[in-house]
């Protein structure tokens, strides 16, 4: 059935469209919605809503004069221009002052190329919001997703406080913060501030640190059943310091081999696995300034040595000299000139990779020694 009004319809009390007992001034129940069209141009239909207030400022829901859906029409503070929130330039939601509404009202805007703004008339994203948000629910997650793709992330609150990051549609947690903040990389539940554990077995590595123009390593944190390294590569076989669980000892890598060990009673061993030595070493060494000890004792067992021969006593040109050691307060020293001391006797006289001579001390007095008591035998005769 159709009804035409023409000039304008005034009926005193309520009028139902699909109801014969409308509950307000206008009720329309239909199952096919409502429409409202105008076919001339420019002019626009909308269902419109004033108060008693101003008529200036309507609320209208329609179409614009291009046929574009509006949600709000009103002007926002200045009645000269008229700011379309809708079809032109976006839809917006207020709340506010009792006096006409202005920019300031606005608490949801939506711009035609569906950015959502909130707090803001100028969302630069699809989503913009200043000020602060809350998510409220059983474990709470934001999941972020890459379009046609199964790959995502979920941010999640758990039931026992702390906060999940989670990948591919939550199987597995790979983050996690709780509330006393502590982080855990690979664990749900950290002993530490960082707490990072693998799922996979054998040599790890769990972390690195380097410069970006960095060709190489920089600094590997590692580990696996029995032992943690830090290093520049490939445990035990670069240069780094090894903490093993097994030994109990720390041990020092260079240029992939073991040269220094601390075992678990504190001995030092340098080139050499320590005994019961408090500082062992296997090779040479040297030390540029004084060394003070109770006791020197030489090792000297046969199963050191090889050449073994009798001294021939023989008379050795030595000449002693006092001095002092450069940049040094060891005050007056005793001894020999080694320039001096190579001319007859290079035997004595021992030159490093730098040219530093050092004196054979040691041998050299077993040989004045020998000399002399050979001297006396003679005198004894």
């Amino acid at each position: 059935m159709a009804v035409e009004f023409i000039g304008g319809l005034n009926v005193d009390g309520n009028v139902g469209i699909g109801t014969e007992t409308p509950l307000s001034a206008l009720d329309v129940v239909s199952t096919t919605g409502i429409r409202l069209a105008h076919s001339s141009s420019p002019s626009g239909y909308f269902i419109e809503i004033k108060s008693n207030y101003s008529s200036t400022f309507p609320f209208n829901i329609g179409v614009n004069n291009y046929g574009k859906p509006i949600g709000v029409q009103k002007n926002l503070g200045s009645s000269s221009a008229v700011t379309y929130v809708g079809g032109f330039y976006g839809l917006a939601l207020t709340a506010g002052n009792n006096g006409d509404p202005i920019s300031s009202d606005v608490k949801v805007f939506i711009e035609p190329s569906g950015n959502v703004g909130i707090g803001t008339t100028g969302p630069a994203v699809e989503l913009d919001v200043v000020g602060d948000g809350q998510f409220q629910g059983v474990t709470p997650r934001i999941v972020l997703k890459e379009t046609g793709t199964s790959n995502d992330f979920s941010i999640k609150v758990q039931t026992d406080g702390r906060l999940s990051f989670l990948n591919d549609n939550l199987a597995s947690e790979v983050v996690t913060f709780l509330q006393s903040g502590k982080a855990g990389i690979g664990t749900t539940s950290p002993t530490y501030l960082l707490d990072v554990e693998s799922i996979s077995t054998g040599t790890i590595t769990l972390a690195q640190f380097k410069t970006n123009e960095s060709v190489y390593n920089g600094v590997l944190v590692a580990a696996n059943a029995s032992s943690g390294w830090i290093g520049n590569g490939v445990m035990g076989s670069d240069e780094g310091i090894k903490f093993e669980d097994t030994t109990r000892s720390v041990q020092i890598y260079a240029n992939g081999a073991e040269r220094m060990r601390i075992d678990p009673s504190g001995n030092v061993g340098i080139g050499i696995t320590p005994t019961t030595y408090k500082f062992d070493v296997s090779g040479n060494g040297r030390l540029s300034s004084t060394v003070t000890a109770t006791n020197f004792i030489l090792s000297s067992d046969k199963r050191f040595k090889e050449n073994i021969y009798d001294i021939s006593p023989k008379e050795i040109a030595v000449k002693w000299k006092s001095f002092n050691i450069k940049d040094s307060d060891e005050g007056y020293r005793v001894g020999v000139i080694a320039q001096e001391l190579e001319i007859k006797h290079p035997e004595f006289v021992q030159t490093d990779e730098e040219g530093f001579k050092s004196v054979k001390y040691i041998d050299l007095l077993i040989s004045k020694i020998s000399e002399l008591e050979n001297r006396i035998k003679q005198l004894e005769r």
